[in-house]
Parts: C-alpha cells; structure tokens; sequence
C-alpha cells in the first residue's frame, strides 16, 4: 500500500478500543503518528490550531476516528463544534462505533462532516479499506 498518512486521530473513550484500532493501523505500516484523545474535549483541543509557527506545529489529522457513544460531550458534540468552528484543512471523519442503532447511521449521514461508519473493533482490512475508499492512491507509477 502506497498511501501514506501524516496523522490519525482516535477518539474514543475507551482505551483498550484505541490500543486495538492502534494495533490495525499500526499493521497497515502507513501511518506516521496517532493520537488518541479520551473525550470529544480534548479532541478539540489537540484540533486547535498551534500558534508556534510551522516549526512546532503539528500536523493536523488526515482522518478522525470517532466514537459516538462517551461519557460527557459525545462524538456529535464534536461533530457540531467542527461544524462552527470547521478546520482549515477538512480530515476525512468515520464514525466507529458499536451501536447496532439504525438511527446513530441515519444521523451519522445527516452530517456533511461524516464520511464514513464503521463498526468496532476496526480490523487492519476495515482500516485498509477506509484507506482506499478516501485516500486513493497516487496514479504516478
């Protein structure tokens, strides 16, 4: 595989979900760093622009991996903060969750933020596959 990301974000409240979605994208060997963040908040405070230039800056995300279902601020509290407040460079958003609800997909779709649904635990082949479908491969031989 030859497409190459900078940055992911993980967002989920539950640690062992993002040490496993770690691990797949890790397989996939295409990915320069993930972050994790536990809630929707502190998800938009690594979103937040860094004001120390381009030296220290870091990154934002190619694509967010967002749960829906946390405690506090939820995945569609965030989804309506990027949606006041969008990014300058918009990541490619899929929603992970368990919830077998079909109103969670329905609204997930209402979103023009939300690219993609996935149910976890996400493989190394779902996250191959949500590679393919939004980062396609450069055509140059």
């Amino acid at each position: 595989m030859s497409t190459r990301l900078q940055r992911v974000l993980l967002v989920d409240d539950d640690p062992a979900t993002n040490f496993l979605h770690r691990l797949s994208i890790e397989e996939c060997d295409c990915v320069d760093a993930v972050d994790e963040a536990l809630s929707a908040d502190a998800a938009l405070k690594l979103l937040q622009p860094d004001d120390s230039g381009p030296n220290g800056a870091s990154a934002p995300p190619e694509l967010i991996l967002l749960d829906i279902n946390m405690p506090g601020h939820n995945g569609w509290h965030l989804l309506d903060a990027l949606r006041q407040n969008p990014l300058a460079r918009k990541p490619v958003i899929s929603m992970v969750t368990t919830s077998a609800n079909p109103d969670d997909r329905k609204r997930a779709q209402d979103y023009p933020e939300v690219d993609d649904f996935l149910t976890k635990p996400m493989s190394g082949a779902d996250f191959r596959e949500l590679l393919a479908r939004h980062f396609p491969q450069d055509s140059a031989p």
